[in-house]
């Protein structure tokens, strides 16, 4: 397996393309060497998306990944997660200065 260890990779997520669970996908996205992950499932509904969110955020934490969360600010709200990546037109100033990290595309 190829590694990406010691390099700035992040992990963008599709589980739709995953042939298993997201949360049993980090162990293998942590010995690929990758430390940070987006999980970018934008076809979710805000409910879904949390629970989906708590299983992958305790594989993230049990991996030493950093999990991002992305397009749900109240999702990383309610699993305290300091970390956001926004579509462009709804990130606002406000949200930046919410979450200790942010990010758009």
């Amino acid at each position: 397996m190829y590694t990406f260890e010691g390099l700035e990779v992040i992990a963008v997520t599709a589980r739709l393309h995953c042939p298993r669970p997201l949360w049993e996908q980090i162990p293998r996205i942590a010995e690929a060497g990758i430390r940070k992950v987006i999980l970018r499932e934008k076809d979710m509904e805000a409910d879904a998306y949390t629970l989906l969110a708590e299983k992958v955020l305790r594989a993230c934490e049990t991996h030493q990944v950093t999990l991002i969360l992305h397009h749900f600010p109240e999702a990383a709200r309610r699993l305290h997660v300091r970390r956001l990546h926004m579509p462009l037109p709804e990130l606002t100033a406000a949200l930046c200065r919410e979450f200790a990290c942010t990010g758009t595309s």
